[in-house]
């Protein structure tokens, strides 16, 4: 590095008292007149890493392990010039010795990332600081019941909370790794945006997925992940946009069909190289195929949901009507099911029983566990509530079916209620079936 460029250079770190999982404090110096982070200007013969670490040593007193690439920002000089400085993160191990003599650091305040942004002087740089703040647990906003039910926090929300934090960690690892022409650590700001401008775009994408799982918009931030993580392939060297290049075709080949097929492997069609820009194409076709077929899936949802409060609907009515005498008129000798409100509800219940039976014999590695349907918390209480219902109706359809067959005093007919409840396996094949005709 030249003597020129190392004096228009600055680096500096966010040093934190505990991992980036662990929602951890940073160090936030005060100088003279204002609160800041440990920086300073790149001397002769040092790179980024080694400025922003001595940097750190010098302004806090703590030795501390350099955990990766934070970004960069500019600020303006009270000149008028604009600088830019790169920041790292740091995690502190031994606490300094009680007489080592800070340069020019009045005192050091060890603060949340939000109290940071309060406190430091300078809007860029609390600005800087909140957008590189690691991810936290998304407000809990459930009402007591649905506490109690764990309905409001459900499987699909709990899935884009994993895939965010994987996605952070992973991009950042990327960043972070050794490569010979990393051109991550460029000195002008001005150079870093216009040679990795996929990074600005990715980590404002990140942080706006982040926000709309807070806020629980689940389909947003789906969106907004998926095109983070396209704009991260972008971070992979030549051997690694080769073997996701593999993955994507194989990818396209099994779940793609029509002008989508086409359009992806026409993408992936490279002799010896594939640019990023690519991928990224095919990589989009495939994540519209995913929103798509997610769609139709919550509409199928719907579908069941519907199902399965009209057919419960439908056998509440039944009941009722077998209370009130409708239907008195017809002639079966001795005690009918559809004449005694008492002894319907013990048919219903003998239905039911059949239909948990019935239940509680489908392994939990069968077809249903692993359908997509099923991932949506609401289907997950409409299937059973369907297949009971189901089980109940055709219990008292073959009970009375058969006492008008053979006469209402044998006995036996009443057991004939728990084996139709099996008959709410036709609910689980429905679902199968619908699940494997969206997905063509």
């Amino acid at each position: 590095m030249s003597p020129a460029r190392a004096r228009d250079v600055s680096a500096g770190g966010i040093l934190l008292d505990r991992p980036l999982d662990e929602n951890p404090r940073l160090a936030v110096i005060r100088r003279a007149n204002d609160w800041s982070l440990p920086k300073g200007h790149v001397e002769d013969g040092e790179t980024l890493e080694q400025a922003a670490a001595r940097e750190v040593r010098e302004e806090t007193g703590y030795t501390a392990e350099l955990l990766g690439l934070a970004g960069a920002m500019a600020y303006r000089q009270p000149d008028g010039k604009a600088k830019s400085v790169t920041y790292f993160y740091f995690l502190r191990r031994d606490a300094p010795d009680p007489g080592t003599e800070l340069d020019g650091v009045a005192s050091i305040r060890w603060l949340t990332f939000d109290e940071a942004v309060r406190r430091v002087s300078f809007d860029d740089l609390g600005e800087f600081i909140a957008n590189h703040a690691p991810p936290g647990p998304p407000p809990d906003r459930r009402r007591p019941w649905e506490r109690f039910l764990r309905l409001g926090r459900s499987v699909q929300f709990e899935r884009l909370e994993t895939a965010i934090t994987m996605h952070l960690l992973e991009t950042r690892g990327l960043r972070n790794r050794p490569r010979p022409h990393d051109t991550a650590l460029s000195s002008e700001l001005s150079e870093e945006r216009a040679s990795l401008w996929w990074r600005l775009a990715a980590d404002n994408l990140l942080r706006a997925a982040r926000s709309s799982a807070s806020k629980r918009r689940v389909d947003a931030a789906w969106d907004e992940l998926h095109s983070a993580q396209r704009l991260s392939l972008y971070e992979l060297d030549d051997s690694e946009l080769a073997a996701r290049a593999q993955v994507l075709r194989a990818e396209a080949e099994s779940k793609l069909d029509g002008w989508r097929r086409t359009a992806a492997l026409a993408a992936l069609d490279r002799p010896a190289s594939w640019p990023p820009r690519s991928l990224v194409a095919a990589q989009e076709v495939l994540d519209q195929q995913s929103t798509n077929l997610y769609v139709k899936l919550r509409l199928a949802s719907h579908r069941i949901i519907a199902a399965a409060v009209l057919l419960t609907i439908t056998i509440g009515l039944l009941w009722l009507a077998t209370a009130l005498g409708a239907f008195t008129g017809i002639e079966v000798d001795g005690p009918f099911v559809l004449h005694d409100a008492g002894l319907f509800a013990g048919v219903l219940l003998l239905g039911m029983f059949g239909a948990m039976l019935s239940l509680s014999l489908d392994s939990s590695t069968g077809p249903s566990a692993k359908s997509r349907i099923y991932d949506f918390m609401t289907t997950r209480v409409a299937v059973p509530m369907a297949r009971l219902a189901i089980g109940a109706g055709a219990a008292v359809l073959s009970v009375a079916t058969v006492q008008a067959a053979v006469g209402a005093n044998e006995p036996w007919v009443f057991l004939a209620a728990i084996p139709a409840g099996f008959s709410e396996r036709l609910v689980r094949r429905s679902v199968e079936t619908i699940e494997s005709q969206i997905g063509k």
